[in-house]
């Protein structure tokens, strides 16, 4: 070769790699730039009851999704009557069957309302729950429902005075049910059925002494793993099938806890924190041995307009983690494949407060949310 051909053959070699080289970065920023919600619009009004106005329970709610099912919790008000209602879709969010009245009273206390979606004899079970009552000694509702929605209710045993927006749930696949609640003593609760509901055991104390907002998760083979607010910021225990609680361990200094578990190894913890005008973070701890040890990262930092609050947290099957909250009037949402890498914050729902997501067996986000105590609505990643 002369070396004017030697020359075409250098530049075409540097070329190929430049290409290479951007192609690369590319799609190794693929999940950054690609993240987009909607999928028919910016975001979908859920369905109406009878005990339903557009005043619902900002916050208070929750999301589950199998397959095309996609089911959301919400507690509301219609006039003088209080309400737990289920949200139904079977064609992944595009559209929302007429909403289901559980309960309805006057005095319905307008709480928090965890949803679960477990198995009992080969059929997948519903789960929820809600307090009665705005004052001690309150008491616990759980109710379940078989797909052909007949459901059933029973009063979780005891006398605990419950707080009526801390109570957390997680469902198995053996007809078993887990519930974390706090009470105005400052403890934390733990009761379980092993009958699907049929009955539950007395509540024992799982933290005691100024205590409150658990955050419950299960993993595939009934291990059990909660978050809470502490006296010095979060505190993690966990329960493994059959055994006791561990004894609780500070993870972090920040409050209000989002846990989610891939298996009883990889365990997650997130948080968003920020006050009007002052700099806001959004965090996430992970733990590769089961809780032993744990390293938290900053997913964001910035300003607000508005307190920033409530990090959802949810891990899909393959690992992906995946962030969601509230700031300056909006919900943002990232995204990390490794948990120490996080993609650029997307704006996910406008005029949204309190998110909540769930994730599919392909991956993909669904966030349910009110919009400043109006009507309820739902978006799911494109």
């Amino acid at each position: 070769l002369n070396e004017e051909e030697l020359m075409k053959l250098r530049m075409l070699f540097l070329t190929m790699m430049i290409f290479m080289f951007v192609a690369a970065f590319c799609a190794g920023d693929a999940k950054a730039v690609s993240i987009e919600f909607g999928i028919t619009a910016e975001k979908t009004k859920m369905g109406d009851s009878d005990y339903q106005d557009p005043n619902y329970g900002a916050g208070f709610h929750h999301i589950v999704v199998d397959g095309a099912d996609v089911y959301a919790s919400n507690s509301n008000n219609f006039g003088s009557e209080n309400s737990v209602v289920l949200e139904t879709s079977h064609d992944g969010g595009l559209t929302w069957e007429r909403s289901t009245t559980i309960a309805h009273a006057p005095s319905l206390y307008l709480t928090n309302v965890p949803i679960a979606l477990g198995a009992y004899q080969a059929n997948k079970i519903i789960h929820m729950l809600w307090c009665d009552t705005p004052n001690p000694p309150g008491g616990l509702i759980y109710a379940n429902s078989y797909p052909a929605n007949v459901w059933s209710q029973v009063r979780v045993k005891g006398e605990i005075p419950v707080t009526g927006y801390e109570q957390s749930m997680a469902a198995g696949s053996s007809g078993d049910v887990h519930i974390l609640f706090g009470s105005s003593n400052g403890n934390i609760y733990y009761t379980n059925s092993i009958d699907n509901g049929a009955t539950f055991s007395g509540p024992t104390v799982m933290a005691a002494a100024s205590n409150s907002e658990p955050s419950l998760a299960i993993d595939s083979i009934g291990n059990l793993f909660a978050a809470w607010n502490c006296d010095t910021g979060t505190c993690f225990s966990k329960k493994m099938a059959g055994g006791q609680w561990t004894v609780p361990v500070v993870v972090s200094n920040e409050y209000y806890p989002s846990i989610a578990v891939k298996d009883s190894n990889n365990i997650y913890i997130g948080w968003a924190t920020g006050g009007s005008q002052s700099p806001y973070y959004v965090y996430v701890a992970a733990s590769t041995n089961g809780g032993s040890t744990w390293t938290t990262t900053t997913v964001y930092s910035g300003t607000s307009q508005y307190s920033v609050y409530n990090a959802s947290l949810a891990v899909s099957a393959s690992g992906t983690l995946n962030i969601a909250w509230s700031a300056n009037g909006n919900n943002l949402f990232s995204r990390s494949s490794n948990g120490q890498q996080w993609s650029a914050p997307v704006i996910a729902m406008k005029n949204g407060r309190m998110p909540n997501i769930a994730v599919d067996s392909s991956g993909k986000v669904y966030m349910y949310d009110s919009e400043y105590g109006n009507s309820a609505y739902f978006t799911k990643e494109r």
